[in-house]
């Protein structure tokens, strides 16, 4: 769905993603406060986790502000001009960057939580995948279908990430508040996500009536949410 450039909705959707970014980077100085004031409280595992999920945040930060003038001020949501120009460039460096951020910690569960159990496998079909992103040439609009496909491929592997915390909440009775909390800060952040992706955006659109404003105002909130509950876990976490 397309908005017209110079429309209240451009502005108001620009805003509104501003606002996460500005929240996102609030989060970060929060969890940066917390690693320099519990790095000699808690266990070393902890503490890498914390760092990964600093770096995460860093990213999606940084992400999202690409993804603000690709959606906004060079697309306005319209994926004919997806591949014009170097528009695609801009989500090319939103998708790697933010994939880099589940990248770390992707590595630092399988390291220093799994004990290498997952042999490095998931990480490397990761790497793979964004390095693919960002060198595939993209010409044409089923090409960018195509890339489309190779990242929810690359992202797939992050499907880890929960898991691990809902093993850790089940087995670990020490960690189980805090483990929940983590496992379903991300399963609220995901589901956010999905309720923008391109065709159930239409969907719902079409189907209730309300504005793209109204539906774009909900993801924020959820997303918002699942990221302070995932940022609240991160500080709860303690695994020596």
């Amino acid at each position: 769905m397309m908005i017209q450039p110079g429309s209240p909705e451009q502005w108001i959707l620009a805003s509104l993603t501003l606002g996460i970014i500005i929240f996102k980077v609030v989060l970060l100085i929060v969890l940066l406060a917390k690693f320099n004031t519990k790095r000699r409280e808690q266990g070393i595992v902890a503490l890498y986790f914390l760092k990964a999920v600093i770096i995460l945040f860093l990213c999606l930060a940084i992400s999202r502000s690409l993804a603000l003038t690709f959606d906004f001020f060079l697309t306005y949501l319209d994926m004919d001009l997806y591949v014009v120009g170097y528009n695609i460039y801009f989500w090319k460096l939103a998708m790697v960057i933010s994939n880099i951020g589940n990248l770390a910690v992707l590595y630092t569960l399988d390291t220093k939580v799994l004990g290498k159990k997952l042999k490095y496998i998931p990480e490397i079909i990761m790497a793979v995948g964004l390095v693919v992103i960002l060198f595939f040439p993209v010409s044409e609009k089923p090409d960018f279908v195509l890339l489309s496909q190779i990242l929810i491929v690359a992202m797939a592997v992050s499907a880890i990430i929960p898991l691990v915390f809902l093993y850790l909440g089940i087995k670990i009775p020490g960690l189980r508040k805090t483990a929940f909390l983590i496992f379903f800060g991300i399963l609220i952040y995901i589901g956010a996500g999905l309720l923008v992706n391109g065709n159930t955006l239409d969907s719902i659109i079409k189907s209730s009536g309300v504005s793209i404003v109204v539906v774009y105002t909900l993801y924020l909130v959820i997303k918002l949410a699942g990221l302070s509950i995932l940022a609240y876990g991160t500080t709860k976490f303690k695994l020596s």
